[in-house]
């Protein structure tokens, strides 16, 4: 469920820079449809699971946000106004901890930006195609260019943000890891957690060796995302 779940948001954020291209019956953008679909996926894998992935302070400030923004609709003098930026907030709530959960490695989180990348090459080429079909205009130097019905700020932002992620930029920073002595321990993602706190709760106080007081590791090994990903948990380790 986890692994559908996974591949299911990889395709929600395919098609979030041409959501407007496509409208589903009464649920309205594509984007929408399949995120409602990605939303139950990912509750059903929490369930299954029996846990999520534990907030960081940043969820838990932006949740503080959104409760702050529903309690303002008791002293706001526009109640419509209020409640529909209230249920944005929510609806970023809900996308926030379907991304974090879904997308815990390196590798995950490169899929989900080639993903919106391939999406923003939808939008490029209606952009192309408009340009080419568009009649004369008396300004040329200052004709802006539409696509897929957004408007013109909107898919500028849209590719303003696929723009850092085609021309390579790294999501993540390159650290030196120093050498140590290293106890390896092998887990799956799903009880990745569990075998963690064993290591210190029965594994450490039965063998005669301490913590280096250096980083730990946790190892993505390579293979399909989901609860069976193998991976590796990495103790630095020194004699008693």
């Amino acid at each position: 469920m986890r692994r559908a779940a996974y591949w299911a948001a990889v395709l929600f954020i395919f098609t979030i820079p041409w959501e407007v291209a496509i409208r589903v019956g009464a649920v309205g953008r594509i984007s929408r449809a399949v995120g409602l679909m990605v939303a139950g996926l990912w509750a059903l894998s929490v369930i299954m699971r029996g846990h999520g992935r534990p907030l960081d302070n940043f969820v838990k400030a932006y949740f503080l946000l959104v409760l702050w923004s529903g309690l303002t609709m008791f002293w706001t003098i526009d109640v419509h106004a209020t409640l529909g930026g209230f249920i944005t907030y929510v609806q970023i709530l809900r996308m926030v901890l379907v991304v974090l959960d879904l997308f815990e490695t390196e590798r995950g989180v490169e899929t989900a930006l080639q993903a919106f990348v391939l999406g923003a090459y939808v939008s490029c080429v209606s952009i192309f195609v408009n340009w080419v079909n568009a009649p004369p205009t008396d300004f040329p130097e200052h004709q802006r260019i539409t696509a897929l019905g957004f408007e013109v700020d909107g898919i500028a932002l849209i590719i303003a943000v696929a723009l850092p992620a085609v021309a390579g930029a790294p999501p993540f920073e390159k650290k030196t890891v120093p050498a140590a002595t290293w106890a390896v321990f092998s887990c799956t993602l799903v009880n990745l957690q569990d075998v963690t706190r064993r290591i210190f709760s029965e594994w450490f106080p039965s063998v005669p060796f301490d913590h280096a007081d250096k980083p730990e590791l946790e190892v993505y090994l390579p293979g399909p995302a989901g609860d069976d990903m193998k991976c590796e948990i990495w103790i630095p380790v020194v004699n008693k």
